[in-house]
């Protein structure tokens, strides 16, 4: 049997949470088995090392931000697999929240700079002159649709943040807890069902002349392929655009 398989020319949806995110369809919910998965991560209080005329947050178990001149602080990230279709709730509690005075400024992360040059470029970005916490919250999400071991998978990547650095009063927030909490509820029958078409592209209409040159060549190697609009999708029944283009 065939398996539709859909090619979004689109942007990846980031969103972000405090303690909560819009639940979807209560009827969706009512007509699948739902479930939960809960985890607790904790953290130790920051280590600053100096760097030169910076300091950098060491932490263990944690990768480090990468974004152009803004301070490079830890995170901690948990990746949660569901079948396409899989409709979910992010909720998160934050531990005791402390703050911490410091000295020296939080490194920023350096500048590409081009070939054969001696080093990177530090130079900070406007976040420096804010009085403002960075990252903004304790948690994001961000979910993609992909192949995993050959299944059509959602993959919700959730971002924690145990720091957050304010440039302005050279202050950092943390806390030792991170709770999440994911409420799914999975799909009765799959998304993706027999259809007479191998590859669906889906792009803004703009986009359409300039690629059917590319549903010419997978119909020439026997891929049955079909080519939409934004416009036509857009104009389907739905409780918002992502829940109209599905």
């Amino acid at each position: 049997m065939r398996k539709i398989l859909a090619i979004l020319v689109l942007s990846v949806f980031l969103s972000s949470a405090w303690a909560g995110i819009t639940s979807f369809n209560e009827a969706n919910h009512s007509k699948s088995e739902a479930t939960y998965i809960q985890k607790t991560f904790t953290f130790s209080p920051p280590e600053l090392k100096d760097v030169g005329e910076y300091a950098v947050i060491a932490s263990i178990g944690t990768k480090s931000s990468m974004q152009q001149g803004y301070p490079i602080m830890p995170y901690k990230v948990d990746v949660m697999r569901f079948p396409v279709g899989t409709k979910f709730k992010l909720d998160s509690e934050i531990g005791d929240i402390k703050e911490m005075k410091i000295e020296k400024k939080i490194m920023p992360y350096p500048h590409l700079v081009t070939l054969g040059a001696s080093k990177n470029e530090i130079k900070e970005a406007s976040i420096y002159n804010e009085d403002t916490f960075y990252p903004q919250n304790w948690v994001e999400y961000r979910t993609t649709v992909g192949l995993y071991h050959g299944q059509r998978m959602i993959t919700l990547s959730v971002y924690m943040h145990p720091y957050r650095y304010n440039p302005a009063k050279n202050e950092i927030l943390y806390t030792d807890k991170i709770s999440i909490k994911v409420d799914y509820s999975m799909p009765k029958k799959p998304l993706f069902t027999a259809s007479n078409y191998d590859l669906l592209i889906i792009a803004p209409d703009q986009w359409l002349s300039y690629l059917q040159p590319l549903v010419q060549h997978k119909e020439s190697h026997n891929i049955k392929t079909k080519l939409v609009g934004l416009s036509e999708c857009l104009a389907m029944n739905g409780r918002d655009d992502a829940e109209k283009v599905k």
